[in-house]
């Protein structure tokens, strides 16, 4: 092999490396799960959904809640003759289900607040993830184009690997310019880490659970 022909090599090992990955990371079924989960997630994500239905209706059913077992259960007391605690007693033994509903609910409101304000806190995020590679397109179209993106790259370093000159080194040049310009202008690495920042933020620890629970 002579010095002249290794950036044709260089080339086509970059080329050959964007048809093989994909398929060896099984990258199509890992963008279709992705892609079902942002079908899934947008409905709910999406402004003004999460914050007119669920974070409204989370605070409604707190309310409810805690009428119920305020003034509610006060109230119920009273007419049957029983101190509240009394009452709780009762309710402890007669209706040991509702009990443990009762003693299970702040830490199942506190929990579900904690999801939806992580939601809401990446709203943007989801948007900037959800318009890979833009919007109206599957997750699984960009997987194709940098395949098919990769064969034309082979393909023109073939072409200057057996047929060295001007002509397939200007091609490979403009595949190049092509490639990263389509990149930047499609705000492809904003996208990625948005991405990213989206998938971290799906695992709640307790110190994220707490940094999160400390937001206004």
């Amino acid at each position: 092999m002579t010095v002249r022909k290794l950036p044709a090599v260089i080339v086509l090992a970059a080329g050959l490396a964007m048809i093989v990955l994909p398929l060896a990371f099984n990258s199509f079924t890992r963008a279709n799960q992705a892609q079902q989960l942002l079908d899934g997630a947008r409905p709910i994500v999406a402004p003004p959904h999460l914050q007119q239905q669920f974070l409204a209706g989370l605070q409604t059913a707190n309310q409810a809640e805690q009428l119920l077992t305020g003034p509610g259960f006060a109230q119920l007391a009273d007419d049957l003759g029983e101190t509240p605690a009394q009452f709780q007693a009762q309710v402890a033994t007669q209706w040991p289900a509702i009990a443990r509903a009762q003693q299970q609910a702040p830490a199942i409101d506190a929990a579900t607040l904690t999801i939806l304000t992580n939601l809401e806190h990446h709203q943007h995020d989801f948007q900037l993830a959800d318009a890979i590679p833009v919007s109206g397109f599957s997750l699984v179209s960009s997987i194709w184009i940098i395949v098919v993106f990769g064969a034309l790259v082979v393909a023109a370093a073939l072409w200057l690997l057996f047929r060295p000159g001007v002509v397939p080194a200007a091609a490979i040049t403009a595949l190049g310019i092509v490639f990263v310009a389509s990149a930047f202008a499609l705000n492809l690495p904003a996208k990625a880490s948005a991405a990213h920042q989206v998938l971290a933020s799906l695992t709640i620890s307790p110190a994220k659970n707490a940094k999160l629970s400390s937001r206004p």
